[in-house]
């Protein structure tokens, strides 16, 4: 099935658990297919990521033991180096989202890197802005044993993600600021955000079923080694990547889909509010001949 038929699929109704996880295997498909490079460099990335966290917390072990300012300096750096790759990673978070929604919508051709890479730097740095903020509020909150207030914050946080951000993708995929994307989330959630929980829970819950079976196979037959643990984390990385993209893709095929309903219903009530207003304004043009005569 190609990515144009698949949209007519997405475009024509609201479809059910099923048919999501199907749309979403052959988009997933066909952008594997088209997008070789783009997957293999995300792989490379987050391989590289991995490797400097472990190595940087090896390095701050020889920090506390021996004392080392050149050490300590290097950790510095690599930690540095570790946040400009994980911001490069960030980026392709929201790239791929992008990536997978000009592949249906076949908007290649007008994407403009410059202005997306901007709008993505911008949003990155209000997300770790916030994040170490209330990283922050939770530590000293946590410090002054007010673990219940913590505790009501979060669920606040959460309560407002289902309520504003569940279909955030609109920042990644629309020509939207961060506000307008918030309030079009919104929109888009009204009686639909089961829609969009329920498919992508049952995705991560599978996938954690599945993990643990292949952890506990390896660890059974194998036992737990150096060399394992190596080909282990490698190996992890590669179906991380890869179970990402298709979750990525999840959750556009239903965002697509109620975004394309939504606009749908907006189209017939402009209609209907057109006719009204046409229907009164001939009444009014009726009422004033009748005036006249």
């Amino acid at each position: 099935m190609n990515l144009e038929s698949i949209q007519e699929k997405l475009f024509e109704r609201k479809l059910d658990l099923i048919e999501y996880f199907k749309a979403a295997f052959d988009i997933y498909k066909e952008f594997l297919k088209n997008n070789k490079l783009l997957v293999f460099s995300t792989c490379l990335l987050l391989m590289l990521i991995t490797s400097l966290d472990i190595f940087n917390k090896y390095l701050m072990a020889l920090v506390v033991k021996y004392r080392e300012v050149k050490i300590a300096f290097l950790v510095m750096m690599l930690l540095i180096l570790e946040l400009i790759l994980s911001v490069g990673h960030s980026f392709l978070i929201g790239y791929y989202f992008k990536k997978i929604v000009m592949g249906i919508e076949g908007t290649e051709n007008s994407f403009e890197f410059k202005k997306f890479f901007l709008k993505m730097l911008k949003f990155i740095g209000i997300q770790y802005c916030l994040v170490t903020f209330f990283l922050v509020v939770s530590l000293e909150l946590n410090l002054l044993h007010l673990n219940f207030i913590d505790l009501m914050l979060k669920i606040v946080l959460i309560a407002m993600f289902f309520k504003y951000f569940l279909y955030f993708e609109t920042y990644y995929v629309r020509d939207f600021k961060i506000m307008d994307s918030i309030e079009y989330s919104h929109q888009l959630s009204k009686a639909n955000r089961l829609r969009k929980i329920i498919p992508e829970v049952i995705f991560i819950l599978i996938s954690i079923v599945f993990v643990f079976i292949i952890s506990l196979g390896i660890s059974k037959i194998f036992g737990i080694n150096y060399q394992i643990e190596i080909i282990t984390t490698v190996t992890s990385i590669i179906g991380f990547v890869f179970w990402a993209i298709y979750f990525q893709v999840l959750s556009i095929s239903i965002f697509l889909n109620v975004e394309y309903d939504y606009l749908k219903n907006q189209e017939e009530k402009n209609i209907n509010s057109d006719s009204n207003l046409d229907m009164e304004s001939e009444t009014i043009d009726c009422k004033n001949e009748e005036n006249d005569n």
